[in-house]
Formats: C-alpha cells, structure tokens, sequence
C-alpha cells in the first residue's frame, strides 16, 4: 500500500477527505493528517509517504514551502495541491516546485479521486522502475567481477586496442591503476608431476588463499598492496598458468630483489599445498594497460626456456638473453639432433626424445623451434625425407624397403609425406633418379 499524509487548515475538509476517498480502492493508506505546513512536515519525517495532498493557504508554512521541502528533502515523493482559482500565481509556483497534479477548488470527490489515482499509478511505476534498476545493479554487481577478468584478459591477449574505448570500460568496471607501470608475474605448475594441479578450480583456490595469507604480513602487506590493482587481477588463463597484473611505480616494478622475495613465496608456499612444481617468471613493465600484451607475449616466452634457466627461481625476461642460456639451449638442441641422427628409422616420438633428454615434451619443442625456427616433428619428417631420397637415389631400392627404413610402415603415409615435401611422390622421383643417372 501507498502512504498519504493530507494537509488543510480547514478541518472540514481535511476530514471530508479522510472519511468520504476510498483509499483502498486506490491502493493508498493515510498515515496522518495535519492542520497546518509545520505539522504536515512532522507527519512527512515520521512517515515518508508517497503522496502528500497538500493546500497551498495554510499558516505557519505555506503548501509551497512545504512542496520546496519535499522535494529537496524526499525527491521520491508526489505533491498534489488543492486551492482556489485567486491562487493561480501560486499554481505557478506549484509547477517549479514538480507538483504532479493541481486541483481546483471548488472540486468534485470524482475529480481529487481522480488525481489520487494518477499520481498513485505513477508512484508504482516510478517504484516498479526503481526495483528493476535495484535488481540490474544487483546482478551486475554480481557479474562485475567476472566482467573486470575478461576486461583484463582481453587487454592481455591484445584483443583491445583503443586507448579511449579502454578507459571508458576502466570507468565503468571502477578499475582505477593507481601507478604509471605495470607487469605481469606468471605461476605455471609443472605438467608432469600432477594432472590435478591443472584443474582451475583446485588451483584457484589455494592461489587466493596464499595471496591473502601473504598481503597479511606486515613486512609483506604495505608494497604488494598497492601493487596488485586488485583481486579479480589473479585469473586463470590455462590450465594450471595464473596471471598476477601488477601496478606500482617503474623503479618498484623494476626492483628484482622485491620481485624475487614476493615470487618465491608464493612459489613455495603453492608447491606445498599442490604438490607440484611451480615455475614464476616476470615481465619487463611498460608504461600503458595497452602494452600489457607485450608483457604476456614475455612471461610466454620465457616459458618456452625455463628448463633451461632453472624453476627452482623467479625468472626475468633478461635472462634469456644471457650467453649461457643460449649454450644451454643449443647443447640440448644438438643432443636432440644427434638422437634423431641415430634413431629416425625407429618409431621415435617427441615424448620419447624428451624422456632421454630429461625435459618435458612441450617445453622441449618449444627450445628446439626457438633455436631452429621449426618443431620437433617437422624437423623429423625433414630427416627421413632427406634419408628417403638418399635410398631412392639406389639402383636397387624398393619404395617400401625404403618406407620401413625412414621409420614408416605406412607405405601410403609415406608417399604422401614424401610429395609434400619434395612435390613428386617417391615413385616419380625414382624414376627421375634413374633417367639422370642413366644420361651420365
């Protein structure tokens, strides 16, 4: 039900309208009536009603004065006045002050009834509306953190690139970088030792519950506060790989020794509860959110070389670029070179070359196409097809012979690997080898 508070100074009216309106009817229950401006006020600040059906001649406070009141005091709130044809002046002053119906005296029940009713529909709609808008807020105040990752998820993979689209949806999602840089920390769990560790859920968990633990500590607390921009900034992006976005000034972002100390915590500490190792790596800061996906291009690389750099440290973007990084990498690359050297003919795998070389299979292709511009496998086909011709050169090499002894037993996958490669099949390309080698 809506509330009503009445105010005339002349008691027969006022009573008139309290006994002779059928207020259920129209949904409204009359909280007070008054006799004057300053006991209608009184009967407002009590009450609050919808509605106030008000004269305009009243003593003491006047039903303009009072409307003024309303309105700066519970904007929400329908003024209905009621006066004579000699009040016109102060009709006008009844539309400046946002009056929603002015009814003249001397008038009918049938015509106040129906301006209760008007202005009664417009309070439901107007609170109709306003629940509606309570609910969105609520939803999206629900939805906002979800919203705030894939904000920054985009950002990181580049998929936003308009500086001025970017600070309009900074502004609506009330993220606000207090500093000029920022960089990005990787946690990537070890792929070999837990396939449990992968899974989202159970790695989110205790990724949080370790941040909050650590930003408790005092001598923690003050310096990645203000770093990490805020909570939603920990997402994940793939199984068992946790982006941390920090903001702080460059000469902060740039001191390595809070870096290590930060990281290596956090390393520690989810090593523990998930048993699993834990590789960190740190981005070079940059100065714009655009640029942020520079950094995740960074952290991904240095994935790639990890093994090489050592997982048991926080590994920096400068330390690929060192000398014995780079003999690091190319004494495994030429020991994988060698293994296939020896075993291409054997059914080799690129889980069987990385078991021997002790590394995990993705980062070991990852090293060699690094070093070599290509992958393992590529790299593979590319040996056995270059063996393949060598045999077929022969007088006397039979096509499936020479299928077996590359490492295929599918003669037709060979054939086609083979064309694809050297644009003849290996039927052709034999018969070509013989006419050549018959014209000299």
């Amino acid at each position: 039900m809506l509330k009503i508070v009445i105010a005339d100074d002349a008691e027969i009216e006022r009573e008139g309208l309290v006994q002779n309106i059928r207020w259920a009817d129209l949904g409204i229950t009359v909280a007070g009536a008054a006799a004057d401006g300053l006991e209608a006020w009184d009967l407002i600040e009590e009450y609050q009603p919808d509605i106030v059906l008000t004269d305009i001649k009243m003593p003491i406070r006047d039903g303009i004065e009072l409307a003024k009141l309303v309105a700066a005091t519970y904007p929400a709130t329908k003024i209905i006045f009621f006066s004579g044809y000699e009040d016109f002046n102060f009709a006008l002053e009844a539309i400046k002050s946002k009056v929603c119906e002015y009814v003249l005296k001397p008038y009918t029940l049938r015509e106040i009834t129906d301006a209760l009713r008007k202005t009664a529909e417009q309070c439901r709609q107007e609170q109709e509306k306003s629940r509606e808008e309570l609910l969105l807020k609520h939803k999206f105040e629900e939805t906002k953190p979800y919203l705030k990752e894939k904000l920054l998820k985009d950002i990181v993979y580049g998929l936003v690139r308009n500086e001025q689209v970017l600070q309009e949806m900074l502004r609506f999602l009330n993220i606000r970088p207090v500093h000029s840089s920022f960089t990005l920390m990787l946690f990537k769990t070890d792929e070999r030792d837990n396939n449990s560790a992968h899974n989202p859920e159970q790695l989110e968990t205790p990724m949080r519950a370790i941040l909050d633990s650590l930003l408790e500590q005092r001598e923690l607390a003050a310096y990645w506060r203000q770093s990490i921009v805020e909570v939603q900034t920990l997402f994940n992006f793939r199984d068992g790989e946790f982006l941390l976005l920090l903001n702080n000034e460059e000469a902060r972002l740039r001191d390595k020794a809070e870096l290590v100390s930060f990281g290596l915590k956090v390393k520690t500490s989810l090593e523990e509860r998930i048993d699993t190792r834990v590789t960190v790596c740190v981005s070079n800061p940059v100065e714009q959110m655009l640029q942020i996906a520079g950094c995740y291009k960074e952290v991904r690389e240095m994935l790639k070389v990890a093994p090489l750099l050592g997982r048991d440290k926080v590994i920096f973007y400068d330390d690929m670029n060192t000398p014995d990084t780079f003999n690091r990498m190319n004494k495994i690359v030429n020991n994988v070179k060698q293994i296939i050297s020896v075993k291409y003919m054997e059914p080799i795998t690129l889980k069987d070359i990385a078991g021997e070389v002790f590394i995990s299979p993705n980062y070991l292709n990852s090293i060699f196409k690094k070093s070599t511009g290509k992958n393992m496998n590529k790299y593979l086909i590319e040996v056995r097809i270059t063996k393949a011709m060598e045999q077929l050169n022969e007088a006397d090499a039979v096509i499936s012979r020479v299928s077996e002894n590359v490492g295929y037993r599918n003669v037709a996958h060979f054939s086609t690997l083979f064309k694809k490669h050297t644009g003849l099949t290996p039927m052709e390309y034999r018969e070509n080898s013989i006419r050549t080698q018959n014209k000299s």
